[in-house]
């Protein structure tokens, strides 16, 4: 009989210097569909693409698990990262603003932990883009978001009455759900282009806005 003897010594703990949970807007729950997350790292002034991908746990949880991991943590006691999101159903709303999330990320080695705890996974909000799966039953508002030169206007923010709020995609367009709106409401929207400082407010009248695509253009 083969008995087994535990070498503390030889025992090594990883730590995710980075974890994120993706969630749906829209539902509540952790996002679905095909998901991309590239990972840069700050050289000076300028990001640099890495090859450094994420695994993703059972409760949907994505975690870089020995980002960090340094032979002399004491020559970089901390270095900055940041993640870029590509989602086939969703923006992330910082890209509202951003074009990726930043983060510091300490340094540790097997005898030298991170100075900074273990973080608790940082929560992405993403919010639904034209592409998302809505229920067939669910009501929406089809258009695009353009400015004064009819140009579409991509990470424009848009609510419906403050209980809704979606997204535009890389062409503009965007589809806006009612769940709470009465059949015949009158909806008021709100659209804000952070990136340009660009607004506007319509008023949509249903069932009759419902059909067709209703271009709304910031100034």
């Amino acid at each position: 009989m083969t008995s087994w003897q535990v070498i503390t010594a030889d025992r090594h703990t990883t730590y995710a210097g980075v974890a994120l949970e993706l969630r749906d807007e829209f539902t509540g729950r952790i996002a679905t569909g095909p998901v991309s997350l590239s990972l840069d790292t700050q050289d000076g002034a300028i990001w640099r693409p890495t090859n450094v991908k994420p695994t993703r746990n059972a409760g949907g949880i994505f975690l870089y698990a020995g980002l960090g991991r340094r032979l002399d943590p004491a020559i970089t006691p901390m270095f900055k990262v940041r993640i870029r999101i590509d989602a086939a159903y969703y923006r992330p709303a910082f890209q509202a603003t951003d074009d990726a999330i930043e983060f510091d990320v300490p340094t540790y080695n097997h005898a030298v932990p991170p100075v900074i705890s273990p973080l608790v996974p940082e929560v992405v909000l993403m919010w639904p883009t034209v592409s998302y799966p809505f229920a067939a039953h669910i009501r929406r508002i089809h258009g695009r978001v353009i400015d004064i030169a009819g140009n579409p206007l991509a990470d424009a923010q848009i609510e419906a009455d403050g209980v809704e709020r979606v997204m535009t995609d890389e062409t503009g367009a965007f589809a806006l759900p009612l769940r709470w709106q009465a059949p015949t409401a009158v909806v008021n929207v709100a659209v804000i282009h952070a990136r340009s400082g660009l607004t506007a407010n319509r008023v949509f009248d249903l069932p009759a806005d419902l059909s067709g695509n209703q271009d709304i253009t910031v100034t």
